[in-house]
């Protein structure tokens, strides 16, 4: 199944992810017109770089990137990856993205602030942004490359960093369906360099809820966390760390209204990736 989308620059200054994308998507519009359109014609917009974008907070978009692969590729060392290159690329070259791999920290504070100022939901996405130009080489005078290395190959991208939906059993994979488990934030964004996440899931303990929903506060609320590895699990409230435990399941018991979310670290890797995210979910919310 494929769906386009297209980014767009607003005449707000925001940058947007439009899916579908309108046959008029590179009109220099408002934030809001291009946003407005979206919804009249059941699009998605997220805001794509939101450090970069300006007004996107105050605007009903229906999410956030809260990781950008391209933006993160700028904090190479470059030094130290030509030698890594020569050294392990051939055998290793997953692991150079996880050399210079960060937690998104900036991106997810914006995220959870814009969630609790806002009091709405933020669907959470993640963005390869993939242009398959990030590497060094050597060229003679004609511009022939004689030697080059490639660091971002479009399928070595494509598998860094993913946006994972879940669609119901009895639905089938259309694009209606699609967009429609994206809209409700029935996703979760995982680094896939360090293992597949499949069978990942973060839901209401006994009950069809999951992230992306909004279920109202009692006081037998538990939430339920799996994942397929063993992991430690992070619950976070309202943007902040309140408790982790480790396993392949946990379960959390919730005291009050919030918004709650999971990272999941995979502590037995060795570095590089010590101490970095694997999967990040969805929020569930608690009102």
């Amino acid at each position: 199944l494929f769906v386009n989308g297209n980014e767009v620059a607003t005449a707000d200054g925001d940058r947007l992810l439009l899916i579908p994308a309108p046959p008029n998507a590179n009109d220099r519009r408002s934030t809001k017109e291009v946003v407005e359109q979206q919804k009249a014609s059941h699009g998605l917009s997220f805001a794509a770089y939101p450090i970069e974008s300006n007004t996107w907070q105050s605007n009903a978009v229906d999410g956030v990137e809260i990781y950008n692969l391209f933006t993160n590729t700028k904090k190479i060392n470059r030094l130290v990856t030509f030698f890594d290159g020569l050294w392990s690329y051939r055998s290793y070259p997953d692991l150079m993205f996880a050399n210079f791999f960060a937690r998104p920290a900036e991106d997810l504070k914006r995220w959870d602030d814009a969630m609790q100022s806002s009091n709405r939901k933020f669907v959470a996405v993640g963005g390869n942004d993939a242009h398959s130009n990030v590497g060094f080489g050597l060229a003679d005078s004609t511009g022939k490359q004689i030697v080059g290395v490639k660091l971002d190959p479009y399928e070595r991208s494509f598998r860094t960093v993913r946006t994972h939906v879940l669609i119901k059993r009895d639905k089938p994979l259309t694009r209606e369906s699609l967009l429609e488990a994206i809209a409700l934030g029935h996703c979760y964004v995982s680094f896939d360099l360090f293992s597949d996440p499949t069978g990942f899931d973060f839901r209401l303990l006994q009950s069809d809820k999951m992230m992306g929903d909004e279920i109202p506060f009692a006081n037998t609320i538990e939430l339920l966390a799996r994942s397929p590895l063993a992991s430690r699990f992070v619950l976070l409230k309202d943007g902040s760390p309140i408790t982790q435990t480790s396993g392949t399941t946990a379960s959390f018991p919730i005291t009050g209204p919030g918004t709650y979310r999971i990272e999941v670290y995979l502590d037995s890797l060795p570095s590089p990736a010590t101490g970095k995210p694997w999967i990040i979910s969805n929020p569930i919310y608690v009102r």
